[in-house]
């Protein structure tokens, strides 16, 4: 019987410690919120009131007297403490901002003394002033000159307040080849096809015209102005993919299409052309019907990756760069190669899918270039006008390279670590009878590979 009542007794006592822990953290609660509260007031009378007649502190007095009667003297004592405690911190806060601040808290008085109060955040920030750049502390005209070598080649970006415009580029320009890019890489709102359609319809379509300014008005910090920059983009957009229709292939430029035809027809590629050739083909497939580029994008990257590599062993000169560069000028020259690689990849893959390797594309000039071309080294080799030339069996003197108007490189006569490839100058696609026997043979100088056209390739 004894042992029956402890147990009840203490499974009481166990019950009463649970509901004061309980009643302890609710009037904890209630005491966190009242800093907020108090504030927002600015007048003694309001704070008043407030602990008088506030309905959370008056449950908060009811929790404190339900603690006493379940015999937690001291969690009571100290949740009143915290409230006394409270009470005084907003009055003596709002007499010190009565006192102290005016004119609505931007105003700190000190006797007759008053100062302004900042509220933005202090930040340093880099601005131009007068012929150079200075450190200004934010909020104040604090400034202090900098003097680095490595700002001044930025020095044409100082005053420039806009990305999207600069003095050789006005807004609308920038807005129209922002959205041309979107349209090629499928990132648009809408495809490649129905922007043609709706200009063939109407150069001032509506439709396009709240294309341009959706994508214009998602770009809120370039400062482009509705009715202004939208409206001219529009019009250049027009112009714009007029040319990149009419320019197809040749969108490219002849140093990308280039390096693509040599990587192409040099002999390490040979065993996996048939691969390039259909994963070419399939990825096209993809991004036309489906809009899908994750299979173009994939082997743009590959492809972009071995071109590197075949660039950086096979033409050391493609891009060159002096032997005296500092370690800024080799990083920036590894990221043009970079880009250079990445150009020719998408041109090759594209190439690759509309005419298998076939035929390459050429740009008015470089159909131009096979008969001066000959005409400068028979007249370079001493030869009579009129007279057949035949293929030189040894490559011409560094003068019949002036005379063309490019001067060979050291590289120009080195032969090549691959079997069976040769950099002499041929006049290839020229069908003359300068022009060497056996394409696959030899390899073209680059001003000749960046004059080709839809030829055949040669036997």
């Amino acid at each position: 019987m004894y042992e029956a009542l402890s147990a009840r007794r203490q499974s009481l006592v166990e019950a009463r410690q649970r509901r004061a822990q309980g009643v302890v953290n609710a009037a904890g609660r209630i005491l966190d919120g009242i800093p907020r509260r108090i504030a927002q007031l600015a007048d003694l009378t309001q704070v008043h009131s407030y602990f008088a007649a506030d309905p959370m502190i008056g449950k908060l007095h009811t929790l404190i007297a339900d603690l006493r009667t379940l015999g937690a003297a001291v969690p009571a004592d100290e949740l009143d403490t915290r409230l006394k405690t409270a009470r005084d911190q907003a009055l003596r806060a709002v007499r010190d901002k009565r006192e102290l601040v005016s004119e609505g808290g931007d105003t700190l008085r000190l006797g007759r003394h008053a100062f302004t109060v900042h509220r933005q955040p202090v930040d340093l920030t880099l601005v131009a002033r007068e012929e150079g750049m200075a450190y200004q502390v934010t909020g104040t005209d604090y400034q202090s000159p900098v003097d680095d070598e490595r700002l001044q080649p930025l020095q044409r970006y100082w005053n420039q307040s806009l990305v999207s415009e600069a003095p050789a580029l006005s807004r609308a320009e920038y807005l129209a080849g922002r959205l041309l890019e979107a349209l090629l890489e499928g990132k648009a709102e809408r495809s490649w096809a129905d922007v043609r359609t709706l200009l063939a319809e109407d150069p001032q379509h509506p439709q396009l015209l709240e294309m341009v300014r959706r994508f214009a008005a998602a770009r809120y910090q370039e400062g482009y102005q509705k009715g202004i920059h939208d409206d001219d983009a529009l019009r250049l957009l027009g112009a714009l993919v007029a040319m990149q229709d009419q320019a197809g292939l040749l969108a490219w430029g002849p140093t990308e299409r280039a390096l693509a035809l040599l990587y192409w027809q040099h002999g390490h590629l040979i065993a996996h052309r048939e691969s390039l050739l259909r994963r070419a083909r399939a990825a096209m497939q993809m991004h036309d019907l489906f809009g899908r580029r994750d299979a173009l994008d994939q082997l743009e990257a590959d492809t972009a990756r071995s071109l590197n590599h075949f660039a950086r062993d096979v033409l050391p000169d493609l891009l060159p760069l002096a032997d005296t560069a500092d370690e800024e000028a080799r990083d920036a020259h590894k990221g043009r190669i970079a880009t250079l690689c990445d150009q020719a990849a998408a041109y090759l893959v594209r190439e690759l899918a509309a005419h298998n390797g076939e035929t390459w594309a050429v740009s008015g000039a470089g159909e131009d270039w096979p008969p001066r071309c000959c005409a400068s080294w028979s007249a370079a080799a001493g030869a009579k006008p009129g007279r057949p030339t035949s293929t030189p069996r040894r490559p011409p003197s560094a003068g019949a390279w002036r005379a063309i108007g490019w001067a060979p490189t050291p590289s120009t006569r080195r032969r090549s670590r691959s079997t069976g490839w040769t950099t002499r100058p041929v006049c290839w696609p020229c069908h003359c009878s300068a022009r060497a026997s056996t394409w696959r043979s030899t390899a073209r100088s680059t001003a000749c590979a960046a004059s080709t056209r839809a030829w055949p390739r040669a036997a």
